[in-house]
């Protein structure tokens, strides 16, 4: 009969499962860093709402909200850093009231997502306005030349 060694004798785990345990162990590591950088910052995963969202169930002034759509055309004022403008989804609109830096790719007809609060008065005062950029690139029509 055969006597086990106690388990302080024992040999050391081989490389190999050592190998999977430190993987593991660093996969389990980096789930739960997402997930504590998740708890701390939930408005960076939040996705912008548009603006018939916005009219369908207004936002309590205290929460911040993103609102995504299109500038309507002839809405843009800027003046010095101030900007206002309107988003549309095409069937509602949220006015948008910034002050700081502003894209030189905000203009009307664009896309662009601002983040703020929305005011009692329906005003979005944003704290940051993106404006999206076209993934289409059309070429500059040009005369053809006879040689």
């Amino acid at each position: 009969m055969q006597v086990a060694d106690p388990p302080a004798l024992q040999a050391p785990p081989s490389g190999r499962r050592l190998k999977w345990a430190l993987g593991i162990g660093l996969i389990l590591a980096g789930i739960g860093g997402l997930g504590a950088w998740a708890i701390a910052s939930p408005d960076a995963l939040s996705y912008y709402r548009t603006p018939s969202e916005i009219a369908a169930a207004a936002p309590d002034p205290q929460t911040r909200v993103k609102v995504g759509g299109r500038i309507v055309d002839g809405s843009l004022v800027r003046d010095g850093s101030n900007v206002r403008f309107l988003v549309t989804d095409g069937a509602h609109e949220v006015e948008v009231h910034y002050s700081g830096e502003v894209p030189d790719t905000l203009q009307e007809a664009t896309d662009a997502i601002a983040e703020g609060r929305i005011g009692r008065d329906g005003v979005l005062v944003a704290d940051r306005v993106l404006a999206k950029c076209s993934s289409k690139y059309v070429a500059e029509d040009h005369p053809a030349t006879t040689g």
